[in-house]
């Protein structure tokens, strides 16, 4: 088995993994590309330029994530994608902001944090 078998056989087999990296290379040009503009271009808007530019050249129904190598892209573009974005969310948040808000806003976020998980496990088990 020569080398490139292996590295595709071992990212194939870690996609979820492989898919992390990607997002972090595709995250570090966009915002190195965003740097060009002077602020002007954000650069998580130049990363979804990326994204979807990937999806098209992927193809298929599913885009990117309908190349083999690139599955755990699917996987982490769905219902993880919008956890991690509430998480985000939740870690930039403002403590003077938080105050604003009061019970309500931290019950919703709370809320909305357990929702989503429950519903990802119900779904997980549901499927097997």
């Amino acid at each position: 088995m020569d080398i490139m078998a292996m590295l595709t056989k071992l990212l194939t087999k870690n996609g979820l993994i492989f898919a992390f990296v990607i997002i972090g290379v595709t995250n570090f040009i966009a915002y190195k590309f965003a740097g060009i503009s002077k602020g002007r271009i954000h650069g998580s808007a130049v990363a979804i330029f990326f994204g979807l530019i990937l999806a098209y050249i992927g193809g298929g129904a599913k885009g990117l994530a309908s190349i083999p190598l690139f599955a755990g892209v699917g996987l982490m573009g769905g219902a993880m994608f919008r956890d991690f974005a509430i998480v985000s969310t939740a870690f930039g948040a403002d403590l003077r902001e938080i105050k604003k808000v009061g019970v309500i806003g931290v019950l919703s976020l709370v809320m909305g944090l357990v929702i989503s998980w429950v519903a990802i496990v119900i779904m997980l088990m549901v499927s097997r």
